[in-house]
């Protein structure tokens, strides 16, 4: 019996990309709060926005995520070591002492940095999906030390299955001749060639997704790789709160513009699966999958987990809009344009959409020139729309996966490391996981104190009575308009009827 997943991590020194992420930070969280001997990590952050990679780390640190490390060990943050670079560089940028001491130093790699986008141009997203896979797996041949190196995929990478299994399909362009291809084709010819190339395939993210896994098989040749493909990532589960979530992708911004009364329809097909999976499961099975990789028997190819929920707990997306559509009266936002209430529909509705949608959004923008400020609920409602009709591929297509290897490494795992690291999606409970996803959103994402929600269900109350006063108003006044008409059409029936027994009557006189 190996030993315990968190003796694994003692006195190891870790390299991880991808730290500035939402599944990023949720995994260096983690290690640090169960893994305290860890000799050191390694953080590959570029600078961004005016911030080098110090400062980056610092405020990534400083976050509310954070906060019971904090408490337990003020000086954590010696142990996080920033090393600046970029995954589209050769060699990331690294400069040359820091590539030594990574080199030399590392025991285990995780691998998450990526750009997630779905409509990033092909070029792009090969550099950054691909080639940075390349990179990783060159500098991972030069550690002496290497035990696990691990790469965060995705579940969608092959949709264009029937059935998704844990293997690598070799079944696209062989990525070298796709990367050659890249360097003499110019920006128009590479997208003419896109849609060909990505076939069933919805967008560049999952094409090169798959392009990377390609990569990891051919090129990576007995390391001790395993790939983790976890579905459609969202709010923290338990840990290290319930809730937390810190970005809007996935099914989160939809949530958001939910609760606040913007997104009044939405296409997605209430039967269809929605294979959610919280940000700290996902990272369980991470940690997880890299103890398994170490005490694997010496292995050629790596190991693939897909981490989904819908094989074991299946959960719809008609469920998905009633609780977040419930939750979001019973944890209102401080702020909301209109009511909460959205309706499902598994094909686009024009009319609908232009009347709950744009026609509101031209008043209020319309108001707001009048009023001398910028209007910005059209261009607001134009992204809306653009990130809707992006995701409208997960939310309309039923996917089947298998997870024998997922269920494996479960099984594989003592007790203690089941409590220490839960990833088993049969004990997660629908309900009580979108409500604290609600909350985690307005505590969280909107930085809504929550000793304010009182307030908000006050104004949400007076919100709820205009609406229905609103309502009254216009039923009322249809209906005078209804009858109102209805006197003037007997009026007029009436002078008919009067002229015409007049005319009758003096026809009558005048006849002989």
């Amino acid at each position: 019996m190996p030993p315990s997943i968190k003796h694994l991590y003692a006195g190891q020194t870790i390299f991880i990309t991808g730290v500035s992420g939402f599944l990023g930070k949720a995994l260096l969280e983690k290690l640090l709060r169960v893994a305290p001997n860890i000799e050191r990590i390694y953080v590959l952050l570029r600078p961004k926005k005016g911030q080098q990679p110090t400062e980056r780390l610092k405020t990534i640190l400083q976050t509310k995520l954070f906060d019971s490390i904090r408490e337990a060990s003020p000086n954590f943050t010696e142990k996080v070591i920033p090393i600046f670079g970029d995954i589209t560089l050769e060699n990331y940028g690294i400069c040359e002492s820091d590539l030594c001491d990574i080199i030399a130093n590392t025991d285990i790699v995780f691998h998450v940095a990526a750009t997630i986008k779905f409509d990033e141009l092909l070029r792009k997203s090969i550099l950054q999906n691909v080639v940075s896979v390349q990179t990783m797996i060159r500098i991972c041949k030069r550690m002496p030390k290497l035990k696990s190196y691990v790469h965060v995929s995705t579940a969608f990478c092959n949709t264009d299955k029937e059935v998704i299994e844990e293997v690598i399909y070799s079944d696209i362009v062989p990525p070298q001749k796709l990367i050659d291809a890249m360097s003499w084709m110019d920006d128009d010819m590479i997208s003419q060639v896109t849609p060909k190339l990505l076939g069933r395939l919805p967008n560049t993210y999952t094409f090169t997704k798959k392009l990377a896994e390609i990569v990891i098989a051919t090129e990576g040749l007995n390391l001790p790789i395993a790939i983790v493909r976890p579905s459609i990532i969202g709010a923290s589960w338990k840990e290290p709160v319930s809730g937390w979530i810190d970005n809007y992708y996935g099914g989160t911004a939809a949530m958001v513009l939910v609760a606040k009364g913007l997104l009044r329809r939405i296409v997605a097909k209430e039967k269809c699966k929605a294979d959610l999976v919280p940000v700290d499961y996902t990272v369980n099975m991470l940690i997880a999958a890299c103890w398994h990789a170490v005490h694997a028997s010496k292995q050629q190819t790596p190991l693939i987990y897909n981490c989904c929920s819908s094989p074991d707990n299946p959960f719809v997306w008609g469920s998905w809009l009633s609780l977040t559509l419930k939750n979001s009266y019973e944890f209102p936002h401080d702020q909301v344009f209109r009511m909460p209430s959205c309706s499902m529909n598994g094909e686009t509705n024009r009319f609908h959409l232009f009347m709950q949608h744009w026609v509101p959004a031209y008043i209020v923008d319309a108001w707001r020139f009048v009023c001398g400020k910028k209007p910005r609920l059209i261009n607001e409602y134009d992204r809306i729309h653009r990130s809707m009709t992006a995701f409208e591929y997960f939310t309309c297509t039923e996917f089947k996966w298998t997870n024998k290897n997922a269920k494996k490494l479960w099984q594989t795992m003592t007790p203690e490391d089941h409590k220490e690291f839960p990833f088993d999606f049969t004990e997660l409970n629908w309900e009580s996981y979108i409500s604290n996803y609600c909350i985690g959103i307005k505590r969280y994402l909107m930085n809504e104190d929550l000793s304010n929600l009182p307030q908000a269900k006050k104004k949400m109350a007076r919100r709820q009575h205009i609406r229905w006063g609103t309502y009254a108003l216009l039923v009322f006044i249809i209906w005078r308009v209804i009858f109102s008409k209805s006197m003037w059409d007997k009026s007029l029936w009436l002078s008919r009827i009067n002229t015409y027994l007049k005319t009758t009557r003096t026809l009558l006189l005048i006849s002989p």
